[in-house]
């Protein structure tokens, strides 16, 4: 991670005072923002889609370079329908050229710059200004709001799985080193280091006894699967708050039956809260003021609801770096029906994998990725898993299983899987381990394929 001197900076307290008045002016009103009428909703982030285009013209080169060439004007972009004249980018696009993204209103000592953890290929670096940074906490608010009514109180204890230098510490330190309002209610605890592992996580709380635990998912299916054999038991909060990448199906079902509520939360360092599970528990809401989504297929064209296909974000917050029409390469679904929950935002399904998860047949041709994270992700008893196709006729599976497993019948399912749709001359090595190697960042990659894509 490079030098931030976002952090570095000794704020006078005039510009502290600024941004915590900034701070609590904005937070009003959020919690309950999602019972909004879906037209007040819609005018909203209309407002946000007119003023981030105009101000991507004047200040971004590659939109003003764009709309120049497409004979456009900011105009042209009255609703969040009108997006759809703008190409789409990706992140080869920021890897090859980041400073076309960028504003050239803000130096370099005015925005805090996020790198991804390069899990799936070269890293890339987005820049947030410092306002955004504070929406991002003012926006959290329309999560709060399901852990209060949770965990039954209005101010929450939280301890957080991580480290200082990943992106949710540097946000933090940054909010924190630019306003008042830290100073004057105090310090969450520091996180847990990823690195110290389960038996470390359990004895923070243990200490700590939070009301919410924060994490990756991939740590908290470790501690889940830790907390089946743990003398002294693991003391659970109420409820448990995950993101970056996913909980298996039978860790979520462990935490629900020590007790714990499990809530998700859809962010990504290009566009922070897009979206959070509310109390049902089976989808996504997304914050469509904010960052408005779009689920497309291999063509560009829209998904019918229902249909899995590639997540394009715009972020209409973060003026950074200005991204619009942006392939995440999450895949999902759009669902049209409302959710019982009252909350008046779209949904889409629970990500179901990345776009570049690729596996491949014995005859080389290219299978969704769902041919083996479905039947292995829902085998009972496995609490983590990782796909590693090492030629087109060989497979390894690595699974964590939770005591009582039944660990022959787990390798009968997910050889019978694999075989059905990659055919039968695959040799398919189910292996159990006692953990998965994790990336740099501390995440579980769930597929990973060393085949030459035809």
């Amino acid at each position: 991670m490079t030098t931030q001197p976002i952090l570095q900076a000794q704020p006078s307290f005039f510009r502290r005072a600024y941004w915590s008045a900034y701070l609590v002016y904005h937070v009003i009103g959020q919690a309950h923002y999602p019972f909004s009428s879906a037209v007040r909703i819609a005018r909203d982030r209309d407002r946000r889609v007119r003023r981030m285009v105009a101000y991507a013209y004047r200040w971004a080169p590659y939109y003003r370079e764009t709309l120049d060439r497409l004979g456009l004007t900011p105009d042209d972009f009255r609703t969040v329908d009108d997006l759809r004249q703008l190409p789409f980018i990706s992140v080869a696009d920021l890897q090859a050229d980041p400073e076309r993204f960028r504003s050239s209103e803000f130096g370099p000592a005015e925005v805090l710059a996020l790198s991804s953890s390069g899990s799936t290929g070269r890293p890339h670096t987005v820049w947030h200004d410092l306002a955004a940074l504070y929406q991002n906490a003012i926006h959290g608010e329309r999560e709060h709001l399901l852990w209060r009514q949770a965990a039954g109180k209005r101010r929450l204890r939280s301890l957080g799985i991580g480290s200082m230098l990943s992106s949710a510490g540097l946000v933090r330190a940054a909010t924190r080193a630019n306003a008042l309002w830290p100073r004057a209610v105090g310090r969450r605890p520091p996180p847990v280091a990823i690195e110290d592992g389960p038996a470390a996580w359990a004895a923070a709380l243990g200490a700590v006894r939070p009301d919410v635990l924060n994490a990756y998912g991939s740590a908290l299916s470790r501690l889940a699967a830790y907390a089946q054999t743990a003398e002294p038991p693991v003391i659970w909060p109420p409820l448990v708050r995950f993101a970056a990448d996913g909980l298996s199906h039978e860790a979520r079902r462990l935490l629900n039956r020590a007790g714990v509520q499990v809530f998700s939360g859809y962010q990504a360092i290009e566009a922070f809260k897009m979206g959070f599970e509310c109390d049902q528990h089976d989808a996504y809401h997304v914050n469509d003021d904010l960052y408005p989504l779009r689920i497309v297929d291999d063509e560009g064209h829209d998904c019918p609801p229902g249909v899995v296909g590639e997540v394009v974000v715009s972020n209409l917050i973060t003026r950074g770096t200005v991204l619009l029409n942006y392939r995440l390469g999450d895949l999902a679904a759009r669902i049209e029906a409302p959710c019982p929950c009252g909350r008046h935002l779209s949904r889409i399904s629970f990500v179901q994998g990345r776009s570049n998860d690729a596996l491949f047949d014995v005859n080389g041709q290219e299978v969704s990725h769902l041919a083996m994270a479905g039947p292995v992700s829902s085998t009972p008893g496995v609490i983590e898993w990782q796909v590693r196709q090492l030629a087109l006729d060989r497979l390894v599976v690595q699974l964590v299983a939770a005591p009582g497993c039944d660990r022959e019948q787990a390798v009968q399912r997910i050889s019978a899987a694999g075989k059905a749709r990659l055919g039968q001359a695959v040799d398919i090595q189910v292996r159990f381990v006692d953990a998965i190697d994790r990336t740099a960042g501390g995440k579980l990659r769930f597929i990973i394929s060393e085949v030459q894509r035809p």
